[in-house]
């Protein structure tokens, strides 16, 4: 059986909380405990004032959050795909997508491996942010983007 594993999609489109790859090993992402140091995975307009509503979709693991401003809609669809007999870890896939007018959005990825005690280095080939701890059994972190990562 594959890994089995939990996050936390706050209503500002942050992963506030994140073990990784067993929920019982240290986290990876931990907003939740610490807004300051525990790190975070954060994609959300870059405006202030924003209607936040966030649903699953029926029998499913697939959350929405859609973000309603007066400049345009975006949403945010977060799931992770369960691989049954594979011995890789589960992925957390983040979905975008401006559904009305122009939404400029941000995204932020910290994290903070080993419950924040252990420092990481990164490495940016394109199209992907390798987040790989330091003096720590914590496993790396990749970030796949359609885009280019700067």
């Amino acid at each position: 059986m594959g890994t089995c594993n939990q996050f936390l999609v706050g209503m500002n489109g942050s992963i506030n909380f994140l073990c990784y790859p067993d929920f019982d090993l240290p986290t990876i992402l931990a907003a939740l405990l610490d807004d300051k140091k525990g790190g975070r995975f954060e994609i959300r307009p870059q405006l202030a004032n924003v209607c936040v509503c966030q649903l699953y979709l029926p029998d499913t693991n697939i959350l929405l959050t859609r973000f309603l401003l007066y400049e345009g809609v975006a949403e945010l669809t977060d799931y992770m795909s369960i691989e049954k007999y594979e011995a890789q870890p589960n992925d957390i896939v983040r979905r975008v997508s401006v559904i009305r007018r122009n939404v400029q959005l941000k995204l932020i990825c910290q994290p903070r491996f080993d419950h924040a005690a252990a420092k990481h280095t990164l490495k940016m080939p394109d199209r992907c942010a390798k987040f790989f701890p330091v003096d720590s059994p914590s496993s790396p972190m990749s970030l796949y983007s359609g885009l280019s990562v700067t």
